[in-house]
């Protein structure tokens, strides 16, 4: 399943979840959720997931590939300000 479309290319890994509490609160799930390289077998990722029990394997690989597009955007930002660049030293007042 491709995660989302990056700089360099679509994303494509293999997804698991595995339930990790099977005596929670009715309407709420918990998952294992693990994320595999298609092009890189032993690249292993793993998340632990709350949310509607409801929830597909889908949707969880979905929101879990989001943290991609937040990465990216404080890389930018970084970038734009200066702060990729940055040596912090020391200033007594």
């Amino acid at each position: 399943m491709q995660c989302r479309e990056w700089r360099q290319g679509p994303r494509v890994y293999d997804w698991a979840a595995v339930d990790i509490r099977p005596l929670r609160e009715p309407g709420k799930g918990h998952w294992l959720l693990a994320r595999r390289s298609v092009a890189k077998l032993e690249e292993l990722s793993c998340y632990v997931c709350f949310g509607p029990a409801g929830t597909s394997l889908e949707e969880l690989a979905r929101v879990a590939g989001t943290r991609w597009a937040i990465e990216e955007c404080f890389e930018d930002a970084k970038g734009e300000v200066g702060l990729d660049q940055y040596e912090l030293r020391r200033w007594d007042g």
